[in-house]
């Protein structure tokens, strides 16, 4: 695949990706634009490049001009390696230099999950579930599990792919495996514990009525909510027994976050509510101006809610709920927002509005006050993912683009073209960036040095 490439400026071009944004100080030039044709700099007369400066001698006429310029001598992104799975691509996971990829195939009405070396991209083994796998798997202990659609669990050996065990729940989709203390917690309207090893069954909470979502374990309690009666359910884990529940007011959008004791919880409407994590008891509450939001982010004492339909990213103090400050984005988001560096990264898309313009914002996190913003045509971006000063994001629409922003200055480093939208946040791991496609490929992206 082919990179894009943006006009820098006038006089010169960046045949490698460069976005044109950075002032004129920084000019990312790798060739001096003749008319049509691209010559690199440095091998036309009155170009000299020493130290990382460019000297352009310029005649007009009878006089002479000496240009200085910084010269970033920076190369784009390309590919390392790619593969086609087929299906869309689900999820991608990265540990230990394996590339573990998740693909659903709606028209076959099953799932591929796929190992593939993280450097090279071969392909180590793959193993076929009975239904459409849309979640995440969990790889912990030289074991995968991977769930499907079908009310299916599997535990699979992590270096061949080979079946270790199966469990059937009965019922329909099942959410992404939760791994505790030699357990796998399940979700599928109903919760159930399974041996890791074994995948025998040690308990089964049937009442029915949990939000499918991954359940929340910390220390020895499940933390989920509940569709029917509007509460959030404190189950031990080792038992299933009830610990404790509280009322919502309505469901449960997201999985809760437990952070201090506490539970912090949206739920549809708006509201985010903190609880005891220990009696259930409400602490306070918060409405905010959104429908069916995301999890809250909980970084030192500050809960950061986003809004879809409120366009409004909100920070609330973790112990009162006090609104610390709120930010108007302009835009909805799906998403939590990440929270690096003292910096809050959230994207929002034009799902919820009538721009025809996503974007995402580099806040503050003790002031809301914004510290750059990166607008990108009618792109639907998906969660940012932050990573040692680079900000890396996907486009679920168009050309399937991904983007990578100097996280101090959001400017675009480079983007790469991938050619089909992409479902799933980047993934990032030893400098490579991994994508996948809604149809079916697999990207390991090398981006600039930086």
């Amino acid at each position: 695949m082919e990179n894009s490439t943006d006009q820098v400026s006038p006089l010169f071009e960046d045949n490698h990706g460069a976005s044109g944004r950075e002032p004129p100080s920084l000019l990312r030039t790798r060739s001096l634009r003749r008319g049509k044709k691209s010559v690199p700099l440095g091998a036309i007369p009155g170009v000299v490049i020493f130290g990382g400066l460019a000297l352009f001698i310029i005649s007009v006429g009878f006089s002479t001009f000496f240009l200085v310029k910084d010269v970033l001598l920076k190369p784009g992104a390309s590919a390392r390696w790619s593969y086609q799975i087929g299906g869309l691509i689900s999820s991608i996971t990265v540990t230990q230099g394996i590339v573990y990829v998740g693909s659903t195939n709606v028209r076959a009405e099953n799932g591929t999950f796929a190992a593939f070396d993280a450097q090279l991209g071969t392909k180590k083994w793959s193993y076929q579930t009975a239904g459409e796998s849309d979640f995440a798997p969990t790889i912990v202990n030289g074991m995968v599990y991977v769930t499907d659609i079908s009310g299916n669990v599997y535990a699979l050996d992590a270096r061949t792919g080979r079946e270790r065990w199966s469990y059937a729940t009965g019922e329909g989709a099942v959410s992404s495996p939760v791994v505790a203390n030699g357990i796998v917690y399940v979700n599928d309207g109903n919760l159930y514990a399974l041996d890791a090893q074994s995948g025998q069954e040690k308990w089964a909470d049937r009442s029915g009525g949990y939000v499918l979502q991954p359940p929340v374990v910390i220390n020895s309690t499940i933390y989920v909510g509940s569709y029917h009666d509007h509460m959030l359910h404190a189950l031990d884990a080792g038992t299933g027994r009830k610990k404790w529940f509280s009322q919502a007011g309505t469901f449960i959008t997201a999985p809760p976050v437990v952070a201090n004791d506490t539970v912090y919880v949206s739920t549809y409407g708006g509201t985010v509510y903190a609880l005891d994590a220990g009696t259930g008891q409400e602490k306070w509450s918060y409405a905010t101006e959104s429908v069916n939001p995301p999890s809250p982010t909980v970084v030192n004492g500050t809960v950061y809610a986003d809004s879809d339909h409120g366009q409004v990213l909100y920070a609330l103090d973790a112990g009162t709920g006090r609104k610390k400050w709120s930010y108007a984005t302009g835009g909805g988001s799906v998403s939590s927002p990440t929270v690096v560096n003292s910096i809050v990264y959230t994207s929002t898309n034009n799902v919820y509005t009538n721009s025809n313009n996503s974007s995402v914002y580099a806040l503050d996190a003790k002031t809301g006050r914004e510290e750059w913003s990166y607008v990108r045509g009618s792109a639907v971006f998906l969660p940012p993912t932050v990573v040692n000063g680079t900000v890396y994001l996907g486009s679920n629409n168009g050309n399937g683009m991904v983007y990578a922003l100097d996280a101090e200055t959001g400017r675009e480093e480079w983007s790469y073209a991938t050619e089909s939208g992409i479902p799933i946040s980047p993934i990032v791991a030893n400098g490579i960036v991994y994508v996948g496609t809604l149809d079916g490929n697999v990207y390991a992206i090398q981006g600039g040095s930086r």
